[in-house]
């Protein structure tokens, strides 16, 4: 992801999901990615962490060995109430 800080948690989740699809990425099916962090959200201080596998990967379709690639998300909220979000594709 090119921007790492938001204002809040929507937008850094929206951050992700555009990350996804520029690399054209598909979570695999029954994935709960994102329900992780809007349930109950973030706290103050708090660094919330979720990988999720892939079930498409630069837009070919993940069989096998290869259904192993995954998106990682790392959401931290600082004390002033900005989000901190870095996600990567593995």
């Amino acid at each position: 992801m090119k921007e790492n800080f938001f204002p809040t948690l929507g937008e850094a989740l929206d951050a992700v999901r555009n990350y996804l699809v520029s690399a054209k990425c598909v979570l695999a099916p029954n994935e709960i990615l994102f329900d992780y962090f809007a349930m109950g959200g973030v706290a103050y201080g708090e660094t919330k962490t979720r990988a999720s596998l892939l079930s498409t990967f630069r837009g070919k379709e993940l069989t096998g060995r290869m259904a192993k690639h995954a998106v990682s998300v790392t959401v931290y909220r600082m004390e002033s109430g900005t989000y901190e979000c870095i996600a990567y594709v593995s």
